[in-house]
Formats: structure tokens, sequence, C-alpha cells
């Protein structure tokens, strides 16, 4: 699934990990992500979460 946050809403679909946020191809993060959120102090920053590992990904 996808979160607009423009129209702050979940927009679902099929889609892959890495064609949405192509940074993370080629990564262990590109695919099974198990968690998200946005960083509270930041409009364009997220955390990924898999396993006991995370990034943060600007956006």
């Amino acid at each position: 699934m996808r979160y607009d946050t423009d129209a702050e809403k979940i927009v679902y679909g099929i889609n892959s990990i890495a064609s949405g946020w192509p940074r993370l191809a080629g990564t262990e993060f590109a695919s099974s992500l198990q968690a998200g959120c946005r960083v509270p102090t930041s409009w364009t920053d997220v955390y990924l979460f898999k396993n006991d590992r995370y990034v943060r990904y600007t956006v």
C-alpha cells in the first residue's frame, strides 16, 4: 500500500518498493518491509523497518 501525504489517506495498489523509492533498489529494504513511519521532526523523512534494522529515507 502507499500513503498519500497530500490527501492524507492510504492508496491501495500493487507496486514494488524499489519502483517507488529507487534508491532502495538492490538493498535489503527493497522488499518485505515490516513497518514505516514519518520522522517526527521532518516532513520529508521516514524510517523504514525490517527485522532488527532500519533506514532513514528522504522522500
